[in-house]
């Protein structure tokens, strides 16, 4: 449909209906005036149209149904806090998930984690690193501890408490 160029009277008597029933839906004004619903809504949606009825109706003082970006924001709203709901007990599926991914524009593809326990993040120096790359080296070449008996001496201080950080042990061996 083309842009309104000017208001009618037929524009003109779906304003006056707008005005004086707000709460209407757009298929009961159109109804009452012998319309479809699909041209109330055009011409209701048309630039034109808004700026006319919002300058009456503030005039008037009357309080008009909220526009569509204002419905979008609160469906919107109401979805995310769906999803937020099902995420918090459990009820999420991965196809959930990855849909709304997408639809808040996140480009990394959902996968669910592999990893069972605790995660861990190192901080370490630029020496500690070239250390870590030397005892490497030295495990492939057969000259310091594997991975497995550092693996054992990790979790025996863990089960024991003891106060040894695990980046010392770390640092003390190889890992390959």
């Amino acid at each position: 449909m083309n842009a309104i160029q000017k208001l009618s009277f037929k524009h003109e008597g779906l304003m006056n209906s707008l005005l004086a029933n707000p709460h209407w839906s757009y298929a009961e004004h159109a109804a009452a005036l012998g319309y479809t619903q699909s041209w109330v809504s055009q011409i209701v949606n048309s630039d034109m149209f808004q700026k006319e009825l919002h300058e009456r109706a503030k005039e008037a003082g009357v309080t008009l149904g909220v526009s569509i970006q204002e419905k979008m924001r609160a469906t919107y709203g109401l979805a995310l806090e769906d999803v937020q709901n099902r995420i918090v007990n459990g009820k999420a599926s991965e196809k959930l998930l990855t849909d709304t991914m997408k639809a808040l524009g996140v480009t990394r593809e959902f996968a669910p984690s592999t990893h069972i326990g605790p995660s861990y993040n190192w901080n370490l120096s630029a020496q500690e690193i070239a250390d870590l790359r030397e005892r490497a080296a030295q495990l492939k070449q057969g000259k310091t501890t594997t991975k497995a008996e550092v693996t054992v001496e990790i979790q025996e201080s863990i089960s024991e408490g003891t106060e040894t950080p695990v980046r010392d042990m770390l640092l003390d061996a190889s890992l390959a």
